[in-house]
């Protein structure tokens, strides 16, 4: 899964985003829990030693409006799960820059991402954004 980072005058940046899970794709892991909470069924591609790990996620989870959300152990959130890559530039543009144009670091980018939005590798994602925006960045600033 690759994705077009923030783009400055000079470079593009092309970037691997790392999986939390070992070994599977944490899309593929929502993608499973979501067909497993919408028919009560598993997913195809859902492994019989996954079950049991699928069953316990699913607790987590719920649809509303044909929609996905994460709601955790407490049942007190409501995050939008998020699985496409192209929904989850998205979500990081938006929050990592305020209504001033200027933008947030790592904390604060994280804390408006995880307020509203949920999936595998978001820590991981904001950090490398953030990181990435930064570079491009000052590479906009500096002369040719």
């Amino acid at each position: 899964m690759f994705w077009l980072l923030p783009s400055c005058s000079k470079t593009l940046f092309l970037h691997r985003l790392a999986m939390v899970r070992s070994g599977k794709s944490g899309g593929l892991h929502l993608k499973q829990i979501a067909y497993y909470r919408r028919t009560g069924e598993y997913h195809p591609t859902t492994l019989s030693s996954e079950r049991s790990g699928i069953r316990r996620a699913a607790k987590k989870f719920v649809f509303k409006e044909n929609k996905l959300f994460y709601v955790g152990k407490d049942r007190k959130q409501m995050r939008l799960v998020i699985v496409s890559d192209e929904e989850k530039k998205k979500v990081l543009e938006k929050c990592h820059k305020n209504a001033a144009g200027t933008h947030h670091g790592i904390s604060r980018t994280l804390t408006l991402v995880e307020s509203n939005y949920y999936w595998t590798s978001v820590t991981n994602d904001v950090k490398q954004w953030v990181m990435l925006a930064s570079i491009a960045r000052q590479q906009r600033t500096q002369p040719p």
